[in-house]
């Protein structure tokens, strides 16, 4: 005779609704490609960590990560924040294995703001620092939050207090490489 109330372990794991538990608490896509400047990157695709990736290149440096940790996401009173970071390959010269850190700020009021670094090493002990700072109207990336594997895709914040003037259609940012000691910056 079955205890009243009990049930057998198989049977609640079943009934346990998986979508109900997001593999990540945010996700993030940035698509930026101009002359000279590429930055993609895709952080928890459908909420899930598995197909995360950042990929850049600039200024003949090439950065591609071998692995992203999971994102934190944080809503202020001017927008929300994506911070990622992981491990990932930084190409030129010679290849580095190294770290990177990327920022991304949907702003309610102001521009976009994304902020990328990665800093490694080469085999003959070379350091590689590179750092793209961008500003960025919405078209180019988006945040969303996940409340379920069947999160809201496009258009996940709600920006109807974010201004509409000439500064929001342009892009602007600055680049900064340091290769063993010298570094270069590009302003565009």
């Amino acid at each position: 005779m079955k205890p009243c109330g009990v049930i057998p372990v198989s049977k609640a794991i079943k009934a346990i609704d998986v979508c109900e538990i997001p593999k990540c608490d945010c996700s993030g896509r940035v698509s930026y490609t101009v002359p000279d400047v590429e930055f993609i990157a895709n952080i928890c695709p459908n909420c899930n960590l598995q197909g995360s990736f950042v990929s850049t290149e600039f200024l003949g440096i090439a950065f591609n990560s071998t692995l992203v940790n999971p994102p934190q996401c944080i809503s202020t009173n001017v927008g929300t924040i994506l911070n990622v970071t992981g491990f990932g390959t930084i190409k030129s010269v010679q290849t580095a294995q190294g770290t990177f850190t990327l920022q991304l700020l949907q702003n309610f009021v102001g521009d976009n703001v994304l902020q990328f670094n990665a800093a490694g090493f080469d085999q003959n002990g070379i350091d590689y620092l590179i750092s793209l700072n961008i500003s960025l109207p919405d078209d180019f990336f988006i945040i969303s939050f996940c409340n379920s594997c069947h999160s809201s895709s496009p258009g996940m914040l709600n920006k109807t207090s974010k201004s509409h003037n000439l500064r929001e259609n342009l892009i602007k940012g600055k680049i900064t490489i340091m290769r063993n000691g010298h570094i270069e910056v590009k302003e565009f």
